[in-house]
């Protein structure tokens, strides 16, 4: 393939995978402002108090690599017919493949950054501690 039949693969998959992560935003979004009407009246939270733009931006992302990884997984080529089906399967996969890549983010993220913190901390006292030996050691 050339590139323009690369480009092609990966924009189609990456744009119908981001709409399929729209469509999930979309239906979450009730969700979200049903919660904000539940809490108290005192607590004075508004629904975009809670909305966070960076998070929806992140998730469309998602969604565009979703579709992106499977377009290019179903091998299409810019010469072929496209079936109906196969753009409801990409939009399909960013919906589902968001919620796959966002709950393996989620559950592997915080084991990575609890390890990372402890080599950071664990370099630190390992600097302090030569650093208070060359001091000493003068």
């Amino acid at each position: 393939m050339h590139a323009n039949d690369w480009l092609f693969v990966i924009l189609l998959g990456g744009i119908l995978g981001m709409v399929g992560q729209g469509i999930r935003v979309i239906a979450g979004l009730p969700k979200l402002n049903s919660a904000v009407n539940a809490l108290p009246d005192t607590t004075d939270v508004k629904f975009g108090d809670v909305f966070d733009m960076k998070q929806l931006i992140v998730s469309l992302i998602i969604g565009f690599l979703a579709g992106l990884l499977a377009a290019v997984s179903l091998g299409l080529k810019a010469e072929d017919n496209i079936d109906p089906k196969v753009i409801l399967g990409l939009i399909a996969a960013g919906y589902t493949g968001a919620d796959f890549i966002e709950g393996i983010v989620k559950t592997f993220l915080p084991k990575i950054q609890a390890q990372l913190k402890a080599k950071a901390l664990a370099n630190a006292q390992a600097r302090k501690a030569r650093k208070a030996q060359t001091a000493t050691a003068a």
